[in-house]
């Protein structure tokens, strides 16, 4: 297959019209018709320093990643990267998206300019999305930072911003 896109055409082909992945263990189940299903194996994900440092820790030093890596690098399920590159190819995603939902409460964004993961411009084009909804809508952009930005020694700068919009927009509606 050359792109995702032609994988899910493929599953359609096939009579695919449905399936389900799961968190816990990674397994997928395909149903077609007439009852027909197919169930995946287990997949679960570990990745590398190298790759957790390009991801996570890119802006970090040598030393403060090395630690995230060990404190924080566990096997998970692949499954969330598999729902999140298909969320506009999959008609079937779990992933879909209403931005005019006239309950949704504010929402805060918080960008590293530096994330390999989320890049700066993928969260200005969810804020830019997110703004056609008539609640509040808010992007902070953290200058130097990336994907580790919760977990990292500037954990507490992100904590009191993300504390401070709360007690702005949602405590003051109670």
């Amino acid at each position: 297959m050359e792109s995702f896109s032609q994988y899910v055409q493929a599953l359609q082909v096939l009579g695919v019209e449905k399936y389900d992945s799961y968190l816990t263990d990674g397994h997928s189940e395909f149903f077609g018709k007439d009852g027909h299903k197919i169930v995946s194996p287990s997949v679960h994900v570990t990745l590398t320093y190298e790759q957790f440092r390009y991801g996570f820790t890119n802006a970090l030093s040598e030393e403060e990643a090395r630690q995230l890596y060990d404190r924080y690098a566990v096997p998970g399920s692949g499954t969330p990267v598999f729902q999140a590159a298909a969320t506009n190819l999959n008609p079937w995603t779990e992933d879909q998206l209403n931005i005019r939902n006239p309950e949704r409460g504010p929402l805060l964004l918080i960008a590293g300019e530096q994330d390999h993961i989320v890049p700066l411009a993928v969260v200005k084009a969810a804020y830019k999305l997110q703004q056609q909804n008539p609640s509040v809508t808010a992007l902070r952009e953290m200058s130097g930072r990336e994907h580790s930005l919760i977990i990292d020694h500037g954990w507490r700068e992100v904590a009191e911003f993300a504390s401070a919009f709360i007690a702005e927009h949602l405590l003051s509606d109670q």
